[in-house]
């Protein structure tokens, strides 16, 4: 499904769903507000025309689920000759696409206890 937003020529703006788009003359840009999961199977459309020339520009708009609060858990411990081996679990019950990083914000170490993806192994 393809939804026209909006439409501008010089002097003149016509909004097709008003409310749901803020239009930024200075730099052209668009804002489409209050998204809905149902939203991100449409194609949204807005076209600019000046003279007998007319741009248009189509936005394949993702909107995700909102991630719920990341849970860790500590799937591995291990204490040898005077070290420790662990492996973490970082998880979330909703979420789409989620992706995950994991830092180290102490400057001395910095790079010992990163990674990315679910797991983090660390010794």
């Amino acid at each position: 499904k393809k939804k026209i937003l909006l439409r501008f020529s010089p002097g003149n703006l016509t909004e097709f769903e008003p409310g749901r788009v803020r239009f930024h003359r200075g730099d052209f840009s668009l804002e489409i507000l209050n998204t809905t999961r149902g939203d991100g199977e449409r194609i949204f459309e807005f076209s600019l025309s000046r003279g007998q020339e007319e741009e248009v520009w189509q936005i394949q708009l993702r909107v995700f689920e909102p991630v719920s609060r990341p849970e860790i858990q500590i799937l591995h411990r291990e204490f040898s000759n005077g070290s420790c081996s662990l492996t973490l679990l970082c998880s979330s019950e909703k979420g789409d696409e989620i992706s995950y990083i994991w830092e180290n914000r102490d400057n001395e170490t910095f790079g010992m206890c990163s990674g990315f993806g679910e797991t983090l192994n660390a010794s």
